[in-house]
């Protein structure tokens, strides 16, 4: 039984550590917010919790998916990013990195990037009254 165990420990440590070898490298955020999708949670303000009744809730709120009925949805949101940022400080001024570096950063730096769509297609499927299965993109 002991045996067993330590057997079942070890090979939980090993997929812990070659996970952790394999995992991908975080990256760095671009600033761009993919807001919540649906046209109809979009007009509640993106309350999934108060009402997902559609089959994105498959993504967004997996547990309302077994008091939806079955249904596929398939639709797009058109991201724009087109933003600008400026470093100042509280007096307006644009502010020095300290020690010896006595340059200012740069002016103004603006992200205008080509609008591109947001694709979403969910599917969700009754198999009980109380059971549902979904698929979401």
């Amino acid at each position: 039984m002991r045996d067993r165990a330590h057997r079942a420990r070890s090979t939980l440590m090993v997929l812990a550590v070659g996970s952790l070898l394999v995992s991908a490298t975080a990256d760095a955020s671009n600033g761009l917010d993919s807001p919540e999708a649906g046209v109809l949670q979009m007009s509640r303000g993106g309350a999934w919790v108060a009402r997902a009744d559609n089959p994105l809730s498959a993504y967004f709120n997996p547990a309302a998916m077994a008091f939806n009925p079955s249904g596929v949805h398939l639709g797009a949101q058109l991201l724009i990013r087109a933003h600008c940022f400026d470093r100042l400080d509280a007096s307006g001024n644009r502010p020095t990195p300290g020690g010896n570096i006595s340059t200012a950063p740069p002016e103004e730096v603006c992200a205008d990037i080509t609008p591109f769509p947001n694709p979403q297609l969910a599917a969700t499927f009754r198999i009980h009254e109380q059971w549902a299965v979904g698929l979401a993109f």
